[in-house]
């Protein structure tokens, strides 16, 4: 009996067992539960109507077997973690942060085995980046979990170009190495708007987009596309989407180019579309021929009359790759004003760029002017950028009078052409002058203006310069050697103009000159430097007195500033007779030369007053009238037909005057009607005399007619007037 009801007491037990175990071998057996999306992410910009989301439809996989209850809490969170407003679920108003959804099976076993979740937010408040609906504090079968729902905008796709190619008429290809290489970096989700036209890139007038192919280089995103719109100046980027986070694309496309239209430089895309782009358009190529453009790289200012004169580096840049071909040349030419002398340019490798494998042998003079020099490219360049190159160390002379730029023209087989400054030629030394006294001509010791010169740079004048000088062999016979001699600055008049004495010297600053030296009445006056100056100087030049002779025209007078201290490129390879490096105007001569003198002197009978031309003067006799004739004495009747005080010439012992006046000598003696002139005798009515106290006193009418003048008398006023 007790066997029966332990058997009994057994079999009850293993039958509540089995009542246990039967529906937790039923939730074992259940697949997991899964929450994914079954309809495209929305992307949204939270600062436009962005209060209303319908997000993606999330199925929960869940049993369906199971009639369990299962709850969780859910919330929508933005890529910050921060909840956002539910506005709906499914259609039931929620308006709460948190919501309780609660899953019972309803329905078929087919359809039970699914639930969809359509959920409305409000995405005003959120981070841009992945939007997420969370699942936490889950009973039954749910488990926490998230899935992304929706992407809020807020950055912008960004576009770089890798790399700017070079192209030419040919254009280029897709596939080609030198395709044009476009990157769109979506840097927030959702950044990158999914569908047509997603991002566009738009060329300028003369292009046209020649293909593309797309690659993602983060991870594998299929189905990119493109279409081109504008006739084919616009590549228009179609989104497929299907990816969840950030892609980074890189295009690579071709272009043809219209070379009528096509403009040389940079080819600049707009870029546009239903993204947010930055920035809005980007240089992506270069377009140009094979050529060589020229420009500046540094200047140096340099100094004329000068040898050896650093000037600038300047660079030499190709358009395209390989347009500098092997043994084309480059031709460097100077203006007139200046010449090589010293070192040649040479290549600067620190200062290229891409210079690859490419050599330029030495420079060499062409011609027999030092202006040009030749160099041959020996190695081609290479590469896919184009090539820069840029020469230094190159040196010149600049004719010393000569101030301003130097401009140097280069040009040659290689395809380089163009001109560029490379130095500013500036004078040693300037000159001015504090005033410009009026002066005649023919006449000596007329006072001119003081002048100053001054050093533009310390050690501009210089104490010595180089010369070949003559020496001694080892065998002690003679022979010219390369050395040095004393320098000296020079002040030279013009021709027609003389110094009549010795100017005085007078410095400012630590020059030291010597004696001033000038032979009588030369046309130079020089003074040596002994020692030259640590500072800019000056020396101021006064006491200036002018012969001029009668051939000097009218204008100015200008004095040259020159010597060896300034001037040492002189020379017969350079520019032999160029001695001085300015002038300045220290007089001004008033009186034109005789054959155009234009003089109206009037005198009255009887009175010492007389006029020059307007200008009342005196003389120390009056004149008289004698047999119908004027007569006055010899200077002022020489000086009324234009006769200069040197010109007149009285010979005592004959009783006779010559009068000189251009191209006419007229001679007259006391006593004799007979007048010579250029040794042809004339007769006048009357005679020469002398009267008290011994003043010899001339007929004014035959003299003034000899000499070209005009005589006109006026009976009323008792005046004669001589043009």
């Amino acid at each position: 009996m007790k066997a029966k009801r332990r058997i009994l007491s057994i079999l009850v037990t293993l039958s509540m067992v089995m009542a246990l175990l039967v529906p937790l071998a039923g939730v074992a057996g259940a697949a997991a539960v899964t929450y994914t999306t079954t309809t495209t992410l929305p992307s949204f910009d939270p600062s436009e109507d962005a209060d209303a989301i319908t997000a993606a439809t999330v199925e929960v996989n869940i049993d369906p077997y199971n009639n369990t209850t299962s709850k969780a809490l859910l919330e929508v969170i933005d890529s910050s973690g921060k909840s956002l407003p539910i506005v709906s679920v499914n259609g039931t108003a929620v308006d709460a942060k948190i919501y309780q959804y609660t899953f019972v099976r309803e329905g078929t076993i087919d359809r039970a085995a699914w639930q969809d979740l359509v959920i409305v937010f409000d995405g005003s408040d959120a981070n841009t980046g992945e939007v997420q609906a969370k699942f936490s504090k889950c009973s039954g079968q749910l488990v926490g979990g998230t899935v992304t729902i929706a992407n809020a905008k807020g950055g912008a796709i960004e576009v770089t170009v890798p790399s700017v190619v070079s192209i030419s008429d040919a254009g280029c290809s897709a596939s080609g190495d030198n395709a044009v290489t476009i990157r769109v970096n979506e840097t927030v989700a959702g950044g990158f708007e999914r569908g047509a036209e997603s991002v566009k890139f738009k060329l300028p007038n003369g292009f046209k987009w020649n293909g593309a192919e797309f690659e993602t280089l983060n991870k594998n995103v299929e189905g990119w596309d493109y279409d081109l719109l504008d006739n084919d100046r616009t590549l228009a980027v179609d989104n497929p989407g299907g990816y969840s986070g950030t892609v980074l694309l890189e295009i690579k496309a071709g272009l043809t180019v219209d070379s009528t239209v096509a403009k040389y430089g940079d080819v600049k895309v707009k870029i546009s579309g239903e993204s947010t782009v930055t920035p809005s358009d980007a240089v992506i190529a270069t377009y140009g021929d094979y050529e060589a453009t020229v420009s500046e790289v540094t200047t140096e200012t340099v100094m004329s009359g000068q040898k050896e004169q650093d000037v600038g580096k300047f660079a030499i840049e190709e358009a395209l790759p390989g347009t500098l071909v092997e043994n084309r040349t480059i031709i460097l030419t100077l203006p007139e004003q200046a010449k090589w002398d010293g070192d040649l340019y040479e290549l600067s490798s620190g200062d290229s760029d891409n210079l690859g494998d490419f050599e330029i042998g030495d420079f060499e003079p062409v011609g027999t002017d030092n202006r040009s020099i030749k160099a041959v490219i020996e190695t081609p360049s290479s590469g896919d950028e184009p090539t820069k190159i840029v020469f230094k160390n190159g040196q010149i002379s600049v004719r010393a009078d000569y101030t301003g730029d130097i401009i140097l023209t280069v040009e040659g087989s290689a395809g380089a052409k163009g001109t560029v400054k490379i130095a500013e030629a500036k004078a040693p030394v300037t000159a001015t002058a504090e005033s410009k006294p009026e002066v005649i001509i023919g006449m000596g010791s007329q006072k001119a203006a003081d002048i100053t010169i001054t050093e533009t740079k310390e050690e501009a004048l210089q104490a010595t310069y180089e010369d070949t000088v003559l020496g001694e062999d080892a065998d002690g016979d003679p022979v010219w050697l390369e050395g040095t001699a004393e320098a000296y600055l020079n002040i030279e008049a013009p021709p027609g103009v003389r110094f009549a004495s010795v100017p005085t010297f007078t410095v400012t600053g630590d020059l030291e000159i010597g004696e001033a030296l000038c032979d009588t009445d030369s046309q130079n006056v020089q003074v040596r430097i002994e020692s030259t100056s640590t500072e800019p100087a000056s020396i101021k030049v006064s006491d200036i007195e002018l012969i001029v002779d009668r051939t000097v025209p009218e204008g100015d007078i200008k004095l040259k500033v020159g010597g060896t201290s300034l001037v040492e490129n002189n020379i017969s390879d350079l520019f032999p007779n160029i001695n001085w490096v300015t002038k300045v105007a220290v007089a001004k001569v008033i009186t034109p030369a005789p054959e155009t003198t234009k003089v109206t002197t009037v005198f009255k009978i009887g009175d010492t007053k007389y006029t020059v031309n307007g200008v009342e003067k005196t003389a120390d006799v009056a004149p008289y009238i004698k047999d119908d004739r004027t007569y006055l004495p010899i200077r002022y009747a020489a000086y009324a037909a234009g006769v200069t005080d040197s010109n007149i010439i009285w010979n005592a012992a004959e009783q006779s005057v010559v009068l000189v006046k251009g191209d006419r000598v007229v001679k007259l003696t006391v006593g004799s009607t007979s007048m010579l002139i250029n040794g042809v005798p004339f007769a006048m009515d009357v005679a020469p005399e002398i009267v008290d106290p011994g003043r010899v006193m001339l007929p004014l009418r035959w003299v003034a007619q000899a000499l070209g003048c005009q005589v006109n008398w006026d009976a009323a006023t008792q005046s004669v007037t001589i043009n």
